[in-house]
């Protein structure tokens, strides 16, 4: 069952770092806010399903791809309140490429691309700074990409020496 989104809630979370109050309270309202049971799978590596932007307000999630890459293995990741999950679901309309699994009962704000799409329309200054957001979190992860490959490779050729 979905329930508003209070400003307080998100306005100190690093996706508002660059809103004013007043557009704070703007995506608040496009908003909507779902509760998860611990264990609970809020989307699916390999899914078209759930593709809502993900702010996590309480709890704990996990992301994690089960896929295995050539060297780089498995990806787990915790994120605790504030974090952003379903990224690329939400900005390409792809599968998700991880899992995302309440490790603790948590409360998530949504932002369905719909919704989005109308802020985009009508204001257009939060859309510019969510943008920005996701673009820099999406080159985070691939910065954390790189390196794990890159570890990966320094202990394959490290193996192969022996």
């Amino acid at each position: 069952m979905s329930e508003s989104v209070n400003i307080d809630e998100i306005s100190g979370t690093p996706l508002c770092a660059e809103l004013s109050r007043e557009s704070v309270a703007t995506l608040a309202r496009h908003m909507s806010a779902t509760c998860h049971a611990k264990g609970e799978v809020l989307y699916a590596e390999g899914s078209l399903e759930n593709n809502d932007l993900l702010l996590l307000l309480d709890g704990q999630l996990e992301i994690k791809t089960e896929q295995r890459y050539e060297n780089i293995g498995s990806l787990r990741v915790v994120f605790e309140s504030g974090a952003v999950a379903s990224l690329m679901g939400f900005v390409a309309g792809h599968q998700h490429v991880t899992t995302a699994t309440a490790i603790s009962e948590c409360r998530v704000a949504r932002l369905s691309r719909d919704q989005f799409a109308h802020i985009c329309e009508s204001h257009p200054e939060i859309a510019i700074a969510v943008l920005k957001f996701l673009a820099l979190r999406l080159d985070e992860f691939s910065y954390m990409l790189l390196d794990r490959y890159k570890d990966a490779q320094a202990f394959v050729q490290g193996a192969y020496r022996r």
